[in-house]
This record gives structure tokens, sequence and C-alpha cells, in this order.
């Protein structure tokens, strides 16, 4: 972080402790701006706010926001070239994972860029975060900055990036020279950690990017000796959206960058409830993208958390839309249920690489990698018993599973909440 973006720090850091009403606020403030902004300059907002026969001046509150048509990704990329404003520089792109199958390429202003910055260091002081601590992310190789180089230099704000292509065993050289306080990873990336657990001196590990529960954490936890473990929400279409802190009351959602609506079928789903999450971003003018659905499983909560941060919670992230099994009978089977049937079976390092794929509502396969032989797995029954319905469930050991991230359960049956995601 720019020196100059200190100051910017310090005022974001500030907002986590003001009053709810004053949060909201905010957020109408900055909404109705990048609302006019999007109409008066993107030519895909132009259009759809013609269609809709809207104008932003009919958008005054937050929930006048569902006048606004749903976005998704699709949309996005068959109209890519409209959603940008072509006078804004284009400071820094990233492209989006692909574990849908569809990577999109995000450009942000620089604006954008430095106010993300400071929602990360936030989210770092949430957790009792101290400048001198060493930090290790994984991300593709950047190049430091002079600023960062003298930070590093003095022993403050000291980070390591690692490139998520290397081999294991470049992973592992690395990650042991460098010996830091903080890791930021996921799930699938602890697993190559396993060989070396006894070595590493972290004490912290900060989880995201695919579904994490609680008893994977509890493992987590007891194999690397941690003193605790975290769970952010993060993506490229909008950078950091929230974080635990050390209550582990739930993530505090990032309200001052985003607007989060947890949705079944287009209605607001009440707190406890699941909903499938809708972002409008207020930061990123370069690219603005509003209702956009992310895909993303969540649970809202009614609770104050007792750290005194204002900022609301949400329970955790539940997985994708499109990670949730639905039975013969039309319920619904959360990916969390199957990952702690699976880890109460196995660990981590008996079962490298797991996949459910669901086919149809009657039929699973389970694609597995790891030294255990077909016969010998007893998942299946487990699993079989857990479902409770009439449902042929058949395991298949394959040498690989290409993927970035573990994608634990894929299934190619629609859901209400898959189905809003398409419209």
């Amino acid at each position: 972080m720019q020196i100059q973006n200190l100051f910017q720090f310090f005022l974001i850091k500030r907002l986590e402790h003001k009053k709810l009403e004053y949060l909201n606020k905010l957020q109408e403030k900055k909404m109705k701006r990048i609302i006019n902004y999007a109409y008066n300059n993107t030519p895909y907002y132009h259009k759809k706010f013609k269609e809709h026969k809207i104008r932003p001046q009919d958008i005054k509150t937050i929930n006048d926001l569902k006048k606004l048509p749903l976005l998704t990704k699709d949309d996005v990329l068959a109209n890519y070239n409209d959603f940008l404003r072509r006078d804004i520089p284009t400071f820094e792109t990233h492209q989006t994972s692909g574990t849908s199958g569809k990577p999109l390429c995000m450009q942000y202003e620089q604006q954008h860029v430095f106010y993300n910055q400071s929602l990360f260091l936030r989210q770092l002081f949430m957790i009792g975060y101290k400048p001198w601590w060493k930090i290790l992310y994984f991300d593709k190789i950047e190049k430091q900055s002079s600023h960062a180089a003298m930070l590093n230099f003095f022993k403050l704000f000291r980070k390591e990036i690692l490139d998520i292509s290397l081999k294991t065993g470049d992973i592992q050289a690395k990650i042991l020279k460098f010996q830091p306080t903080l890791l930021i990873t996921s799930p699938s990336m602890i697993i190559n950690f396993y060989p070396f657990c006894e070595e590493l001196k972290t004490k912290i590990f900060v989880l995201g990017g695919e579904v994490i529960t609680k008893k994977m954490m509890k493992i987590f936890k007891q194999k690397f000796s941690l003193d605790d473990i975290f769970e952010w929400y993060s993506c490229w279409e909008f950078g950091y959206m929230g974080a635990e802190c050390k209550e582990h009351s739930g993530m505090h959602l990032n309200l001052d960058a985003n607007i989060f609506e947890f949705l079944e079928n287009n209605e607001d789903v009440s707190p406890g409830e699941l909903g499938d999450i809708t972002i409008t971003n207020l930061t990123n003018f370069k690219m603005p993208l509003l209702r956009y659905k992310i895909g993303d499983l969540g649970v809202p909560l009614d609770l104050e958390c007792s750290c005194g941060r204002s900022l609301p919670l949400v329970k955790n992230i539940k997985g994708r839309n499109d990670d949730l099994i639905v039975l013969p009978s039309g319920k619904l089977v959360l990916p969390e249920e199957i990952i702690n049937l699976f880890l109460n079976v196995y660990e981590f390092d008996r079962i490298k690489q797991l996949r459910i794929i669901q086919q149809k509502k009657s039929k699973i396969i389970i694609e597995f990698v790891g030294d255990q032989e077909e016969k010998e797995l007893i998942f299946p029954k487990l699993l079989k018993a857990l479902l409770n319905e009439n449902v042929e469930i058949s395991m298949k050991k394959v040498d690989i599973i290409p993927t970035k991230k573990i994608k634990f359960i894929s299934s190619e049956v629609n859901n209400p909440f898959k189905k809003l995601s398409n419209k």
C-alpha cells in the first residue's frame, strides 16, 4: 500500500465501528453515484434501463435495486465491451478461476484497487494482525514495488506471493524458507503441506475460495498446531467481501464496498435462511457490476458480534449453487453435510482429491485420487445412508482430477438457486 493511501486506510478502518444506520446511508450514497454513472457511461446499462423503463432517479433506496434485472456471468461475457468505460484507464486486470468453466477477465480502476488493499489490511487487523508478521499467499507473481521492498527491509508488512502453478517441491522449499506467521490459502493447497506440517511454524491460517466446514478447520488446526484459523470471503469480480474476526461469530460483510442481497426466487430470505448471493459493487467504475449473481450460497445472520463491529454477519459460504445435491424427493443436500461425512472417514492425506458428480437425481458418481482401492471404501455406503433415498452411487478411481480447486460436488441437476442464476 502506498504511503499516500494510508490516510484512506485509516478512514476505511474506522467505518467498521460506525452504526449500521450510518453504513446504510453511506451505501445508498455510493449506490446512487455508481448507478447514475453506469446509466450515463456504459452502453449495457443504458440499454437495460431503457428496456425496463427505469431512470437512475427511480432508485433511491437499497430496496429499489430490485427494479433492476439480475446480472449473470453469461450476460457479462456476451456483452463484455459494453460494460467497460473507455476513458478510465485500466490499472489492473485479473481473470476469474473459471471453476464454472467460463473465466471472466475483470478490469479495475486505480481507486478500486487501493480501496481493496485497505479492505485487505482491515481484515488482517480483525484477526489480530501485527505489522511485523510475515504473510504468504498464492497468486500470479507480481513485481514488488520499491515501497513494499522498503517496508520489507524494516520488517514491516512482509509478504510473499507464491505462484499457484509451482510444483509441490518448489512450494515446500519456498514456504519453509519464508516460514510465514500467517498463511492465506484454500483447503486444496493445504493438502500439499501435509508432508512437512511438523516443520512449518505458521500460527494462523486464513481460508477461502472453497466450501469450508467447522470440522475441516478443526482438523487443520490440530494437524498444523495452529493458534487460530479464519474464513474469508473474496472473489476476482469484487475483491475482499467479508472476513471472520477473532470472535468467530460469522463473517463480517464489507458494506462500504458492496451491497449484498440473499435471494430465493428474487425475494429476500429471512435471517438464518439459505440465499443465493447477489452483489452490487460500489467502487469499480471501470467495469460496474450491478446485482451480479456470483453463484454462491450463504446464510445471513441477524446478530450483533461481541467484537463491537457493526458490519453485518453471514454464517458462512455454503457453496456454489451448482454444489447442491437434489434428491428424487426434491430435498436439497448442502455440500458441507457431505464433506463432514467424508472427513469422519478419511484424512486428506489418504484421499488426495475427491469429486462427487450428480448426473441425475437418482445417480451419483464419486471420482477419487488416493491410495485406497474402490472395494476398500465405505464412503459410498455412508453417503447412501445420509441421503436415505433411492440413489445409485458408484466409485471411480482416477489418476488426477484436473482442477485448481477442490470442487467436491458438481450437480448437473437444476435446483431453485441455479435456475435463478440462469435467468
